[in-house]
């Protein structure tokens, strides 16, 4: 091996080196103990721990999350629509025949609508000709809520859900237009001679 080889593999050693133990040495020498010279302090200065300067802030209270086991599905696709019926008779969704004027809180449609950013590639064909029940998110930060003017739509506090208080709501659709989802509908008629029985517990 020659010399200019030799000292060529020796400099990038050194530089891989330095480049992995800096960040640890940067951190050491940035401790409030080492800067103080006092190695018994393991308290951090005020305004200084890095646990509390990366941390973020941690969720209270309960989250509520729902998951379908779509295989109940596949090979009874009329389940779906059974689903979709109690799910609508419980909350009190008009049955409007007429699709532009529909209400739907539950609805079905097929993978690639309900999963847009999900690849397509590899699918079985039971998944790709099935049909997927698609309801509100009940997002994290829901853009309906920021966009609604009377705060009619808002988000109950102790589960997460996201709800709408029908007595506040003033029709301006805002929310229809902020939801990315397109999971709002909106009453264009009086919707009481389209529910079949009325769920008087909601």
């Amino acid at each position: 091996m020659d010399a200019k080889r030799r000292k060529f593999l020796k400099m990038a050693g050194v530089t891989v080196l330095a480049g992995i133990s800096a960040p640890a040495v940067v951190k050491l020498t940035s401790s409030p103990a080492v800067a103080s010279g006092d190695s018994h302090s393991a308290a951090p200065a005020a305004g200084h721990d890095p646990a509390e300067a990366h941390a973020e802030e941690q969720p209270t209270g309960i989250r509520l999350g729902m998951v379908i086991d779509m295989r109940k599905f596949y090979d009874n696709q009329q389940m779906l629509d059974e689903a979709i019926a109690v799910c609508h008779k419980v909350h009190n969704v008009p049955d409007i025949p007429d699709r532009k004027s529909e209400i739907k809180w539950i609805w079905k449609t097929g993978f690639g609508n309900a999963f847009t950013e999900q690849s397509q590639n590899h699918r079985s064909e039971t998944v790709l000709n099935s049909s997927f029940p698609v309801l509100c998110n009940h997002c994290d930060n829901p853009s309906c809520v920021k966009a609604c003017p009377t705060k009619a739509t808002f988000v109950v506090e102790k589960n997460g859900i996201v709800a709408m208080d029908f007595h506040r709501c003033i029709g301006c659709r805002f929310c229809m237009a902020a939801c990315p989802y397109g999971a709002r509908s909106f009453n264009w008629q009086d919707p009481r001679p389209f529910i079949k029985e009325y769920n008087a517990n909601f």
